[in-house]
C-alpha cells in the first residue's frame, strides 16, 4: 500500500490511545494494538467497555498483538511487525518513564522503526526548565524531557508531538493531573489581574 505505514499504538485503550488507533484506522494505515494478555482477560471478567472497545477495533480491521512493555522480547518482536511505533501510554506509575524507555529500548534493537511518537500530547516539555512550572506538573514534565533525550541518543527517528494539553482530560481535574475529578469544595486558579483581557485560551478536547 504505497504511502501507508504499519503502525503500532502502544496504550491504544486509553483515553488517548483510543483515538489515536480510530484516526489510524479512518486513514487507512495497517493499525495493530499492543495488549497484555492479561489486560484481555481482565476486561473479559470485570471491564466490559474495554472489552467492547477491544472488539470494536477489530471489527475495523485492527490487529491485536500480545505483548508487555516489561518483556523485552514480545516488545521487540511487536516492533518489528511495523514501522511506526505511536505511544500513549499514561502519566500515572512508573510507565510514562520506565515504560517508554523500555520502548526505546525495543525500537534500538529491533532496528527497522521509521518513526517513534512518545507519549506527550502536552506542552512543549523542553521548556519545563525555563519556566516556573510546579509540582506535580514539573516531575511528570521532567520524565518526558529524560524520555526525549533517550530517544535522540539511541538515534531514533522521532515526532515529538506538542499540542498543549488536552482539555477533555485537565480541566475536570482543574490543572491537577493527580486526581480523578473535580475537587468537591474550592479550585485554585493562578495568575493575576494583569493577565486579563491580554491572554488568549485555547481548549483542545483529546478526541482532536
Amino acid at each position: 500500500m504505497v504511502g501507508l505505514s504499519r503502525i503500532l499504538v502502544i496504550g491504544g485503550t486509553g483515553m488517548m490511545g483510543q483515538h489515536l488507533v480510530n484516526a489510524s484506522l479512518a486513514a487507512g494505515h495497517p493499525t495493530a494494538v499492543l495488549i497484555r494478555p492479561a489486560a484481555t482477560e481482565d476486561a473479559a471478567a470485570g471491564d466490559p467497555g474495554r472489552m467492547k472497545l477491544l472488539e470494536a477495533f477489530k471489527a475495523r480491521g485492527a490487529e491485536i498483538i500480545y505483548g508487555d512493555m516489561n518483556d523485552h522480547e514480545s516488545l521487540v518482536a511487536a516492533c518489528k511487525q511495523v514501522d511506526v511505533v505511536i505511544s500513549a501510554v499514561g502519566h500515572h506509575g512508573p510507565d510514562l518513564e520506565g515504560g517508554q524507555l523500555k520502548i526505546v529500548a525495543a525500537i534500538k534493537e529491533a532496528g527497522n522503526i521509521k518513526r517513534f511518537v512518545p507519549s506527550e500530547y502536552g506542552c512543549d516539555v523542553d521548556q519545563v526548565e525555563r519556566e516556573a512550572v510546579m509540582e506535580p506538573a514539573r516531575s511528570i514534565l521532567q520524565a518526558k524531557v529524560r524520555v526525549r533525550e533517550a530517544v535522540r541518543t539511541a538515534g531514533i527517528p522521532h515526532t515529538f508531538m506538542c499540542s498543549y494539553w488536552a482539555h477533555g482530560f485537565v480541566l475536570p481535574r482543574l490543572g491537577n493531573p493527580e486526581v480523578d475529578g473535580p475537587p468537591d469544595t474550592t479550585a485554585t486558579i493562578f495568575g493575576d489581574e494583569k493577565t486579563q483581557g491580554s491572554s488568549s485560551l485555547i481548549f483542545i478536547h483529546h478526541a482532536n
